[in-house]
């Protein structure tokens, strides 16, 4: 049997993916994609025709915000455990972050554009823009949030079937005969509904099935063992539940499991 604990950054990577596949966050790069496209910013409208503009901007828009919430879920938290001023550290948070989606812009733009390589002072100005907008965009989140780490998911509707007392992080959801049992870390409630309506008003926590009668929550796993074609996920409450073998390509596509079991010791 082996055991695979998933490491913090892990944990960062699967809420960051959780993240850029919410469709509110897809519509809003989808609307930008398309409205740089149509009005061509810096010259694009008169350099490249229309399906090259439309790829170009679309890796611009996506690949620089991911790369963009990548670095504020990775950075931001590691640098305030070692920089205790505030001022000092949105700019060490703003560099760095800057400096992962200069990096993405740059070998989007070594493609598309023909002078970027030739021309220093053109880089050195994009990069002075991305930084400036990555302070700005920190500042302004410090300033309305507390922090510079990308904002909690708001609470799952699910967890208005509950009483106020059980309404915590939402762990799973499990079905037992008609009902789904909606485990938080503040206890447990039976409700009268299907697993898939469920899952549905869980949308908003990062999630994934795991069997036919079992969710998780992915923050709330605290680590998975597999055995051959069994697998199971340990929950931050202690919970132990079954990975069914048609579910095992999904998590194992999440990072959850290693690619191959590790042969059992004989002996």
């Amino acid at each position: 049997m082996s055991t695979s604990k998933p490491s913090s950054t892990q944990r960062d990577l699967r809420l960051i993916a959780a993240h850029l596949r919410q469709p509110q966050v897809i519509a809003v790069l989808c609307i930008v994609w398309v409205s740089a496209t149509i009005a061509g910013p810096f010259n694009t409208l008169r350099d490249l025709a229309l399906p090259t503009r439309a790829l170009y901007w679309g890796l611009v828009v996506f690949a620089t915000y991911a790369a963009g919430a990548l670095g504020t879920q990775l950075i931001s938290g590691r640098v305030s455990k070692h920089i205790s001023s505030v001022s000092y550290r949105l700019l060490v948070t703003a560099f760095a972050i800057s400096l992962c989606i200069f990096t993405v812009l740059s070998l989007i733009n070594t493609i598309f554009v023909p002078t970027w390589t030739s021309e220093p002072f053109q880089a050195l100005t994009a990069y002075a823009v991305v930084l400036l907008v990555c302070l700005a965009v920190l500042v302004l989140r410090h300033t309305t949030l507390g922090g510079v780490t990308m904002p909690e998911p708001k609470q799952a509707m699910i967890l208005e079937r509950l009483p106020l007392d059980k309404r915590g992080a939402l762990i799973s959801l499990s079905v037992q005969d008609h009902y789904v049992d909606i485990v938080t870390a503040k206890g447990r409630e039976m409700v009268l509904m299907r697993l898939s309506d469920a899952m549905r008003e869980a949308s908003d926590v990062a999630g994934m099935q795991i069997h036919r009668s079992h969710w998780v929550a992915l923050d709330q796993i605290t680590s998975m063992q597999r055995a051959a074609e069994a697998a199971r996920v340990t929950l931050s409450n202690g919970t132990e539940l079954p990975v069914s073998r048609g579910y095992l390509p999904a998590v194992r596509a999440a990072g959850l499991l290693p690619k191959t079991a590790k042969p059992a010791k004989s002996g």
